[in-house]
C-alpha cells in the first residue's frame, strides 16, 4: 500500500473511531434552540431568511449565515436527527484536518501529516465537535486553513485567482465564526517566519482583509451587547482586570494543549485581585519569555525564532477571546475548550517541529556510525581494493545496482516510518485519541455533561441551574429546588436561576413567590425574554389577563418567533372569548414551529367548541401528517368524526389508535359506544369487556344485566 494512501486512511479512520460515541449522543445546552427548534430550519425559504433577514429570523443566532445554512441544508435533506447532526460535525472536523494536511504539505512543513492527525485527535476539540451548536468552530476552521493556503499560494506566485480565493475563503470563515478575524495579522507573522521582504503592494493586498475583519467584528460586538446579554455585573471589569485575564488565558490553553486534563465544560471563573502581586505573575512571565525569545531569535537557526513566532501566532489567534471584549460566555468563565480550537494550530505545529528536531538529534547521537567511530586507514584501503574488484564484475552490475537502489529506496520509505520522531508523534497521537474517546462520552446527554461538570467544578452555577431544570422535568422537585438554590447562591447576579426558581414556585402553586423571583430576574436583566414569558404564564393562572397580555407582548417584542408566548397569549384570548385572536395566535405558533403539539390541539379544541367540526378534522389531519403515530390525535379526530356522523371514518381512527396503544380505556369505551350506535352489539360487548379488564366495568355490567351481551 502506498504510504500516502495509508496516511489518508489513518487520518480518516482514527478520528472517526475516537469520535464514534458522539454518533449516539443526544442534545446539550443550546442544541435544540440552534437547530431542532429553530423555526427557520423548516421554512422552504429558510436560506433567504438566514442571509437577508438575520434579525427577523434569529432568536439566539448571531449573523453566521454559513454555519446556519449548513444546519438548514442538513434539516431539509436528511431531516432532524441527533445522529446525523453529530455525524456532520465529525465529518467537518475531519475535512478540516485533511485541509490542514494538504496546505502544510504544499508548503513543505515538516511533519504535516502528524500535525493534522494530532489536531484531529486532540481532546481539547471535543467540545467543538461533540456539541452540535458549536459547529461554527469546525466549519470556520476549514475556510480559515484554506484562506491561509490560498493567500500563500498567491504570495509565492502572484495570481489574482489565488488572491480572490483567499479573500473569499476568509469572508466564508468570518461568516462561519467571527473569531477568525485575526487571520490578516497571522499572515503578517507568517511572512516574518519566511523572512520575505515587504513591498507596497504586499501591504495593499492585506488592506481588504483588515477592512472585512473590522466590519464583521463590529457586527459581532453589537450582537453580543444587544442580543446575547454581553453586559451587566458579570462584564463590569476595569482595564487592569481585563489585562490580568489576558495574561492568564494563554497559559491556560497552553496547559490544556500540553496536558489536556482535566477538561471541563464550564471552568471556574477566575476572581483576580488587582491588589495581589500573584495576579500579575502571568503578565510578567510573558514579558520575560518574550524578551528571551526576541534575544534568541536574532540567530536564524536558533530555537528562539520558531518559538517566538509560534507563540506569537498562538497569542494573536487567541486575542478575540482574551477578555478585552465582552462575550456572553464570560458569565460562566473566561475560558472554554471551544475557544482553543484554532489557537491550537500554531502550538501543534511548533510541538511537532520540536519533536522532529529532538528526535533527529537523538537518532544521530545513538546511530551506529556515531558509536563505532570512523573506519581505520587499513579498513579504508581494503574498502578501496574491494571496490576495484567489484568494477571487474559482470556486465549486468549496473542493472543490479539500479535494482538495489530502487529496493533500498522503497525500503527506506517504510524504514523512515519508524524513525524516532514518528514514534514519538505516534505515542502522542494514541494517548490523545484515548483521552478524546473518554471525553466524547461526557457529551452523551445533558445529565452526563452537567454531572461531570459539577464533579470537576463545584462552583459551576450554570451546571446546577441546568440540573435543576432536568430534575423538574423528571418530577423530582425537592432536588430541583436544592440545585437552583445552589445556582443562585453561586451567582446571584444572573437572571437564569431566578427565572427557573420562579418556574419551580409556579409549578408548586405558589404564584406570589414565583412573581417575586421573576420580577427580580427582570430587575437584573430588563430584556430577559424567558422572564417575561413565564411571568405572563403566572398571571394567566391567576386570571390577571391584562397583566398576562402585557408580558406576552413584551416577550414577542423581543423575539417575534417565541412560540410559548404566542400559544399562551392565545390562551388569554380564549379565556376572554376573543376567539379570532386566539385562533390567530395558535396558527402563528404552529407556523413558527409545526412540531408544537399544544397549539395544534388548542386550535382543534377551539374549532370543536365552536362546532366547526370540519375545521377541527382538518387540523388533526395536518398534525397527523407531522406526527403519524400520535394516539391521542386519532382518538380526538374519531370523536369529532362521530359528531359529523362519519361513523366508518371514526371507527377507522379508533382502530388505528388501539393498534398504536392497546391499553387506553377511553378508546375502547368510545369505540364500544360507536358499535352500539351502529347496532353492532357483539363488537360493542368485546370493547366493554376490554374496558372491564382494564378496570372500568360499569358499562359492561349494565350490558350484561340487560342481556345485550
Amino acid at each position: 500500500m502506498p504510504i500516502r494512501v495509508l496516511r489518508f486512511s489513518l487520518l480518516f479512520v482514527l478520528p472517526a473511531v475516537v469520535y464514534f460515541p458522539a454518533f449516539e449522543a443526544e442534545f446539550i445546552m443550546d442544541d435544540l434552540a440552534y437547530y431542532f427548534e429553530d423555526p427557520v430550519m423548516r421554512w422552504p425559504h429558510g436560506l433567504s431568511a438566514i442571509w437577508l433577514d438575520p434579525l427577523g429570523s434569529s432568536g439566539i443566532w448571531p449573523y453566521l449565515p454559513i454555519t446556519r445554512s449548513s444546519f438548514w441544508l442538513e434539516y431539509q435533506l436528511l431531516g432532524p436527527s441527533f445522529a446525523v447532526a453529530h455525524g456532520v460535525n465529525v465529518g467537518l472536523h475531519l475535512l478540516g484536518a485533511f485541509a490542514l494536511w494538504g496546505v502544510l504539505s504544499h508548503f513543505h512543513i515538516r511533519g504535516a501529516w502528524w500535525i493534522a492527525l494530532i489536531f484531529a485527535l486532540h481532546p481539547l476539540h471535543v467540545q467543538s465537535v461533540a456539541w452540535i451548536a458549536e459547529r461554527k468552530n469546525v466549519v470556520s476552521a476549514i475556510f480559515y486553513i484554506l484562506a491561509f493556503g490560498c493567500y500563500w499560494k498567491f504570495d509565492c506566485k502572484p495570481s489574482w485567482r489565488w488572491y480572490g480565493l483567499a479573500l473569499l475563503m476568509f469572508v466564508a470563515a468570518l461568516l462561519s465564526k467571527t473569531s477568525t478575524i485575526m487571520l490578516p495579522v497571522l499572515l503578517i507573522v507568517s511572512r516574518i517566519w519566511f523572512r520575505r521582504s515587504w513591498h507596497r503592494q504586499d501591504i495593499l493586498a492585506l488592506v481588504p482583509f483588515f477592512v472585512v475583519a473590522l466590519g464583521i467584528a463590529y457586527v459581532r460586538i453589537w450582537f453580543e451587547l444587544e442580543r446575547f446579554g454581553g453586559s451587566g455585573a458579570d462584564y463590569d471589569l476595569s482595564w487592569i482586570e481585563r489585562l490580568l485575564i489576558a495574561g492568564h488565558v494563554p497559559f491556560f490553553y497552553l496547559q490544556k494543549l500540553v496536558v489536556p486534563y482535566p477538561l471541563i465544560f464550564t471552568y471556574p471563573r477566575w476572581n483576580l485581585d488587582i491588589g495581589q502581586f500573584s495576579s500579575y505573575l502571568p503578565l510578567l512571565s510573558w514579558a520575560g519569555i518574550g524578551l528571551l525569545l526576541v534575544y534568541k531569535a536574532r540567530f536564524y537557526y536558533s530555537w528562539g525564532r520558531p518559538t517566538l513566532l509560534g507563540l506569537g501566532a498562538f497569542g494573536i489567534t487567541l486575542f478575540p477571546v482574551m477578555g478585552f471584549f465582552n462575550n456572553a460566555w464570560h458569565r460562566f468563565a473566561y475560558v472554554a475548550d471551544h475557544w482553543g480550537h484554532l489557537a491550537s494550530l500554531p502550538i501543534v505545529i511548533l510541538g511537532v517541529g520540536a519533536v522532529y528536531r529532538l528526535g533527529n538529534y537523538t537518532q544521530n547521537l545513538f546511530s551506529p556510525q556515531s558509536l563505532k567511530g570512523h573506519a581505520s586507514p587499513k579498513e579504508s584501503l581494503k574498502g578501496r581494493a574491494s571496490s576495484k574488484e567489484s568494477l571487474k564484475g559482470h556486465a549486468s552490475s549496473k542493472e543490479k545496482a539500479s535494482n538495489k537502489s530502487n529496493a533500498e529506496g522503497v525500503l527506506g520509505k517504510y524504514t523512515r516510518m519508524f524513525s524516532v520522531p514518528n514514534m514519538i508523534c505516534l505515542g502522542i497521537a494514541l494517548a490523545l485519541g484515548v483521552l478524546t474517546w473518554k471525553q466524547t462520552h461526557i457529551y452523551q446527554n445533558e445529565e452526563t455533561l452537567w454531572q461531570d461538570t459539577v464533579q470537576k467544578n463545584q462552583k459551576a452555577w450554570s451546571a446546577y441551574n441546568h440540573l435543576a431544570m432536568l430534575r423538574m422535568e423528571q418530577g423530582e422537585y425537592s432536588e430541583a429546588l436544592e440545585w437552583v438554590n445552589r445556582a443562585i447562591e453561586l451567582n446571584p447576579y444572573r437572571p437564569d436561576p431566578w427565572v427557573n426558581r420562579g418556574i419551580w414556585y409556579a409549578r408548586q402553586q405558589q404564584p406570589s413567590l414565583a412573581l417575586a423571583d421573576l420580577n427580580h430576574a427582570l430587575r437584573l436583566h430588563p430584556d430577559y425574554i424567558k422572564a417575561y414569558t413565564n411571568r405572563g404564564i403566572v398571571y394567566l393562572t391567576l386570571q390577571q389577563y391584562d397583566a398576562a397580555l402585557e408580558n406576552f407582548q413584551e416577550s414577542l417584542k423581543r423575539d417575534a418567533n417565541n412560540v410559548i408566548a404566542y400559544h399562551n397569549r392565545g390562551n388569554v384570548y380564549l379565556q376572554q372569548k376573543q376567539y379570532e385572536n386566539a385562533i390567530a395566535d395558535y396558527q402563528q405558533a404552529v407556523a413558527v414551529n409545526p412540531q408544537f403539539r399544544e397549539s395544534w390541539y388548542s386550535l382543534a379544541r377551539l374549532y370543536t367548541v365552536q362546532q366547526q367540526f370540519e375545521k377541527a378534522v382538518l387540523i388533526y389531519d395536518e398534525w397527523l401528517q407531522i406526527r403519524p403515530n400520535d394516539v391521542e390525535a386519532y382518538f380526538n379526530r374519531g370523536n369529532v368524526l362521530i359528531k359529523l356522523q362519519k361513523f366508518e371514518a371514526a371507527l377507522h381512527d379508533f382502530n388505528q389508535a388501539l393498534q398504536l396503544d392497546a391499553t387506553q380505556i377511553g378508546i375502547y369505551h368510545n369505540r364500544g359506544m360507536l358499535h352500539v350506535l351502529l347496532k353492532n352489539m357483539p363488537q360493542a360487548c368485546k370493547d366493554f369487556q376490554q374496558t372491564c379488564e382494564l378496570g372500568q366495568c360499569q358499562e359492561y355490567q349494565q350490558l350484561l344485566q340487560s342481556g345485550s351481551c
